[in-house]
């Protein structure tokens, strides 16, 4: 059977079952049936041989259905991974992060008081079953980790069907997982697959500062099953949808090529809208807040038509902004979905804000990389872009707005004595970086590293080596005497 024509049926089997319930929670209908491995996607095989083995992302897709139950704060999740064991070798055991468990108690959740308005309140994942390719396998939770003990090794490009049924708490917290004031912020939700190198599995912990993932990017069809009155901000392309007699609605999502899949739910919010080419940019705000949206639209499509004649367009149909209410972040990115802290609107740095999370888009979501043990690497490269478009907006023509200070930028996350110097560290010196390569090479020979890095990695995983490759070919000469300036 063709690609092309599986994915038709596919389609077509996931459409008649929107008008279908679900068997859980209790009593309500039925799930989707995932009883065979779909490859719903080929992008086609990247030429490029990366440090990191597994899961590949032209291989790998998520089919998951989804029950929002906002008057309890649970998502009821079934997740069926599918890809392919490429990691060159035998594989004994998997490894997932579930974010959702660093949120079980006040002393280890990573959000701050502030963002317990309420008091504290606890979030978790409950794993009720895993199969790893028909049959039921044991798993132990380990901080924000889940290993899975296989029965049987899988062998070298042997396909890997895992199937989870799990249960997410939503904490009540204004933070990037949780809900306050109505909205459900609900990213890193689910189980997602650990990212395995030549030198083992990328295992986080739960830190307080910083973003402990190293995400493979992958393909999603997700059917959610929501409250009618709230609207459903993904990472995807809504392709169906369903109102059901019961007060709910059926959704089913398509996202390609994401890093990750994001999930707000919103109820009563404004939404604004315009179109730049190819891409249709939607703006979520409460309503009393309708006029600064306007604002940070129309400067969030500059700043998008600014970053695609730099370096390549913006791959997906659509991009969302959400006005949150989080604390601890003032934005916050995701595959296709900026949030901007509520308290931002008003603040002088709206732009640099908005140019700093749109530029993840490229570096993070585009070019992925491990936040966890090489976080300058996206967070520096966003700051450096944010810069660009400032300079531009004000037609300033200095090429280093900020000092340049060269320090170690080699550093994981563990490693940093607390937030102040993560950012010190991963946004200032990571950003600094760039403009000491601009007074060694020129501009525009640092435009066309970043198109090359861009072309080279594009939906797959780089690391502080891999850039440095690039930078070496296009420089046209060793340049370890600059790299170890920072340490690298």
């Amino acid at each position: 059977m063709t690609r092309n024509r599986t994915f038709t049926i596919v389609i077509i089997a996931l459409l008649c079952l929107l008008a279908v319930c679900y068997l859980w929670p209790a009593g309500v209908g039925a799930a989707l049936p995932f009883n065979s491995r779909s490859d719903l996607w080929d992008p086609g095989k990247s030429q490029q041989q990366p440090v990191y083995t597994f899961p590949r992302a032209e291989k790998t897709s998520y089919q998951m259905d989804l029950y929002l139950d906002t008057l309890n704060r649970t998502v009821y999740g079934q997740s069926l991974i599918s890809t392919v064991n490429s990691s060159g070798g035998v594989l004994g055991e998997l490894w997932l992060t579930v974010y959702p468990q660093a949120f079980q108690s006040k002393g280890l959740s990573p959000a701050p008081a502030a963002a317990y308005s309420q008091g504290f309140s606890r979030g978790g994942m409950q794993v009720k079953q895993i199969q790893v390719n028909g049959e039921n396998s044991e798993f132990l939770m380990e901080d924000i980790s889940l290993k899975i003990m296989l029965l049987r090794e899988l062998l070298p490009e042997q396909e890997i069907d895992i199937r989870i049924s799990w249960l997410a708490e939503v904490p009540r917290v204004g933070y990037r997982y949780g809900t306050r004031d109505g909205i459900f912020m609900l990213g890193h939700i689910y189980p997602v697959l650990n990212t395995l190198t030549a030198d083992g599995w990328c295992l986080p912990t739960n830190i307080p500062f910083g973003d402990p993932f190293c995400l493979s990017a992958a393909n999603y069809l997700v059917r959610i099953n929501a409250p009618q009155h709230y609207q459903l901000l993904t990472s995807g392309e809504k392709i169906a949808g369903l109102a059901l007699d019961n007060g709910r609605e059926n959704h089913l999502f398509k996202a390609e090529m994401v890093r990750d899949f994001s999930l707000t739910a919103v109820s009563g919010y404004e939404k604004l809208q315009q179109q730049h080419q190819n891409t249709t940019l939607n703006c979520y705000v409460p309503p009393r807040l309708k006029e600064e949206g306007k604002q940070m639209l129309a400067e969030a499509g500059r700043i998008l038509e600014y970053f695609n004649c730099m370096w390549g367009s913006y791959p997906y149909g659509e991009l969302n902004l959400v006005v949150a209410p989080m604390h601890g972040f003032a934005g916050m990115e995701y595959a296709g979905v900026v949030y901007v802290a509520e308290n931002q609107l008003s603040s002088p740095g709206l732009g640099n804000l908005l140019a700093h999370e749109i530029a993840h888009q490229w570096w993070y979501g585009m070019v992925g990389n491990d936040q966890y043990d090489e976080p300058w690497l996206d967070e520096g490269l966003a700051s450096y872009s944010a810069s660009l478009y400032l300079n531009y907006r004000q037609a300033t023509t200095s090429s280093t707005p900020m000092a340049v200070q060269a320090m170690k930028l080699d550093r994981a996350l563990p490693e940093f004595s607390g937030p102040d110097q993560y950012h010190s560290v991963a946004y200032q010196g990571g950003e600094s970086f760039w403009w000491a390569l601009e007074e060694e090479l020129g501009h525009d020979k640092v435009q066309k590293i970043l198109r090359s890095y861009l072309a080279k990695y594009k939906y797959q995983l780089a690391s502080t080596a891999d850039l440095k490759q690039v930078i070496n070919q296009e420089a046209h000469r060793d340049m370890s005497s600059f790299f170890s300036r920072w340490s690298l």
